[in-house]
């Protein structure tokens, strides 16, 4: 007995082309992206703890405001400004629990936008990237603080029993 072997691949062929119809070939959206032209990768923030810190902090970029915003808490103030709302294409900063996934696990997205929509701290500011932009410091209590840049000179944000603080230093 012989088997027609395009009598058979036809059919079959067709049905697994019309199993794929449905299905999108874009990958998922993430709700942010860590911002992989910002050095160092990630800063350590808060108390240490056995040679790490209470929290680490990613800066990312925000695809999908509202996604981000179900997945992360986007209310919390850290800075000056009041706290507005996350929108698209904005650059945020991920306080998370130090672990090998922090983007997908909920935390906390600190922004800073002033009245007219942008910021002074520069690691905010699109276009910004390489070193220089934040860092470390380590606090006179011990604990892990960052230093970031603005358009006039440092600042620092700590954590410190769950609240934050902005300091500017003086020019």
């Amino acid at each position: 007995m012989q088997v027609n072997f395009h009598r058979i691949a036809t059919p079959l062929f067709a049905l697994l082309t019309f199993m794929g119809c449905g299905k999108s070939s874009e990958s998922p959206v993430h709700s942010i992206t860590q911002l992989s032209n910002i050095h160092p990768e990630f800063l350590l923030l808060g108390k240490k703890i056995d040679g790490g810190a209470e929290r680490c902090v990613y800066a990312v970029q925000v695809n999908n405001a509202e996604l981000a915003c179900q997945q992360h808490t986007c209310n919390t103030q850290a800075f000056y400004w009041p706290v507005q709302a996350v929108e698209n294409g904005q650059r945020a900063l991920l306080v998370n629990n130090c672990s090998s996934a922090p983007l997908s696990s909920a935390g906390q997205l600190l922004t800073n936008k002033g009245p007219t929509g942008d910021s002074g701290i520069l690691i905010f500011q699109q276009g910004r990237e390489g070193e220089g932009l934040w860092r470390n410091l380590e606090l006179q209590n011990g604990d892990y603080g960052l230093q970031l840049a603005t358009e006039a000179a440092e600042g620092v944000l700590t954590l410190e029993n769950g609240t934050y603080s902005w300091t500017e230093n003086p020019d």
